[in-house]
């Protein structure tokens, strides 16, 4: 998942832009891990083109829910980039 926040006048609230998730329509149906691991942990997002200018932090977030079914086991890595 991927999102901003306009920074240029102290915090606000963060606003999701995207997410790679399940695609079933794929051509071999894949998660959005899938994409991270096939690309060395990276993958592409557009900006919308309709955002208004000025400075945005980025924060992208990967949420692996293999141990999720155990209390605390969902794993959360969250990256922040200004």
């Amino acid at each position: 998942m991927v999102y901003l926040s306009k920074v240029a006048y102290g915090s606000t609230d963060f606003f999701k832009i995207g997410e790679y998730g399940y695609n079933s329509a794929a051509a071999a149906a894949t998660w959005g891990t899938d994409v991270l691991y096939e690309n060395c942990g990276r993958f592409d997002m557009t900006i919308p083109p309709a955002l208004r200018s000025g400075d945005y932090q980025l924060r992208a977030e990967a949420i692996a829910l293999h141990a999720a079914s155990q209390p605390g086991g969902a794993q959360f890595y969250v990256t922040c980039y200004l």
